[in-house]
């Protein structure tokens, strides 16, 4: 009786040390990677777009349509906040959002 309880005990560690080490190795596989969602630096986007005293949540709508990128903001924070304009040249996103940001005082990141 007493070496088939030892033999059932020595059994149930080797399994539970096999799952453990199968355990172990298959979890490396689960650790993430750094991604890029964006690959363009906002620098590097040029656009051409003519905002005459518009919402900003319309401005950002029109923004992503031509550059691609995605806006993430609050309707909270969006209240009350001053239209926006731009005029119609050519220039980089981060100029674009650096004009909207002085004439709302909205700060981005």
């Amino acid at each position: 009786m007493k070496n088939l309880v030892l033999f059932h005990v020595i059994r149930m560690t080797k399994l539970f040390t096999y799952a453990f080490l199968i355990q172990c190795l298959s979890m490396s596989f689960l650790f993430g990677h750094n991604g890029n969602a964006q690959i363009k630096d906002i620098e590097d986007v040029m656009i051409r777009v003519s905002l005459d005293n518009i919402q900003v949540e319309d401005a950002f709508s029109i923004i992503e349509d031509l550059s691609g990128f995605s806006f993430v903001f609050s309707a909270k924070e969006m209240k009350n906040v001053a239209r926006v304009s731009s005029n119609n040249q050519t220039q980089s996103l981060y100029d674009l959002l650096k004009s909207i940001s002085q004439q709302t005082k909205l700060q981005f990141r």
